[in-house]
């Protein structure tokens, strides 16, 4: 073997192995977001910076959106998260539905942290179809307590307020998580 195919050969194999552990890192944080926000977040920061920037637009839509729920759900400010725009709109072009949501819902939460009700409602209501869809009622519950407060907060109509406190009560119920 040369030198040049040597080189070559390992940058190849040294890809693949970081590439298959950014896979696991994504798939473990995914795993644990629902139930173990600040673990999944703690997972997603073993991933070195220098990695995160060069990953393939797959993987920084994944990781990119999995550290912009972890920080919401830990209650660590989102409003600067610019990338999670990035993450949706690849969600949006390459799917799959459940990822661009979840995309869609945390725009918005990032829009609402800086104040612009009208473009975080926007990014929820383009969501909730999608929600609806795939039928995780948990996840529709959620999205309709963010409307229902927006509605109520920030636009002061309390009848549509209402009406998506009562269709996540009832989502929650539905879905067996009256914890909600």
């Amino acid at each position: 073997l040369s030198i040049s195919t040597a080189f070559l050969l390992l940058s190849v194999l040294s890809c693949s192995h970081r590439d298959g552990r950014i896979q696991n890192v994504l798939t473990a944080a995914d795993s644990l977001m629902i139930f173990r926000p600040q673990a999944a977040l703690d997972t997603l920061l073993t991933v070195d910076s220098t990695a995160a920037a060069s990953l393939h637009n797959q993987d920084r839509a994944g990781y990119t959106l999995l550290m912009t729920e972890a920080r919401y759900k830990c209650y660590l400010p989102v409003a600067e998260d610019t990338a999670v725009f990035e993450a949706a709109d690849y969600y949006r072009r390459k799917g799959p539905d459940d990822k661009y949501a979840r995309a869609l819902i945390m725009q918005g939460a990032v829009l609402s942290e800086r104040g612009d009700a009208e473009g975080a409602m926007e990014a929820y209501k383009e969501a909730e179809p999608i929600v609806e869809r795939g039928g995780d009622l948990e996840q529709l519950g959620l999205l309709h307590t963010r409307i229902g407060e927006l509605y109520q907060t920030t636009f002061s109509d309390v009848d549509n307020a209402i009406y998506h406190y009562r269709s996540a009560l009832g989502n929650f119920k539905d879905a067996g998580a009256e914890h909600r």
